[in-house]
């Protein structure tokens, strides 16, 4: 399980089935020596990733947050992801990261068509994460005529789009991208229960949640983990 000390915005999510946990077990599994963390924050994701043989590059707008990444020994680009292309100088990576990021771009298309001319040839891939607005507390708020936003989560404040696993897919192809996996993280009981509970009440509750969003993904899925390539 991955662990976070810091105290941020966006911490790092050490759930079993978290969001973070998945698209590290992806990366894991599919490889990769050179990886592009789009968005990539003070590089708490990213850091768990280094290892030899392996470069990895961030690209961050907020100043501060870049020169935290830089601290864990990221070789971060301060810029706007939506220009990766000409951030990177056209070069092409083995893994593309885009974690909780194209929620918060008004145009995630433009980002989006770019990631062929990101990726290496033939193997390359992207692994997206992005909150399910289908998710069953956002449905229950919605029955009772509520929408409020938050300071964090599937309904944070600073989100400018939403999407469903429908809408999702269907951006994503017509993008011309190639959907290889897709996978529901769990919701986060861990952060609710985290110092009330025993930890091994914890995780056997998180497993009792995961399989209960493998039976009803789109209704208990959390979050959208999404594999992709170029077509």
């Amino acid at each position: 399980m991955i662990k976070d000390n810091g105290a941020v915005r966006y911490p790092l999510k050490s759930g079993i089935y978290s969001s973070h946990n998945l698209i590290l077990r992806k990366i894991s599994q599919l490889g990769g020596k050179s990886i592009l963390d789009l968005g990539c924050g003070t590089g708490l994701l990213a850091s768990v990733l280094i290892q030899p043989g392996r470069s990895i590059l961030g690209i961050e707008l907020d100043e501060s947050d870049a020169t935290a990444a830089k601290a864990r020994g990221i070789e971060v680009i301060a810029g706007n992801v939506e220009e990766a292309i000409s951030l990177t100088s056209g070069k092409k990576f083995d893994v593309v990261i885009a974690a909780d990021i194209l929620e918060h771009l008004a145009n995630p298309r433009n980002l989006l068509e770019n990631f062929t001319d990101l990726l290496s040839d033939p193997n390359g891939y992207a692994v997206i994460s992005i909150p399910n607005v289908a998710n069953l507390t956002v449905r229950v708020q919605l029955l009772f005529g509520k929408f409020n936003y938050t300071s964090k989560g599937i309904l944070d404040n600073t989100h400018l789009r939403f999407y469903t696993k429908a809408s999702l897919t269907k951006l994503l192809i017509e993008s011309g991208l190639e959907i290889i996996d897709y996978e529901f993280s769990s919701m986060p009981i861990e952060m609710v229960m985290e110092g009330r509970i025993p930890s091994m009440l914890s995780n056997f509750l998180q497993h009792i949640l995961r399989l209960a969003t493998r039976i009803f993904p789109t209704l208990l899925g959390y979050q959208s983990i999404v594999v992709v390539r170029g077509k």
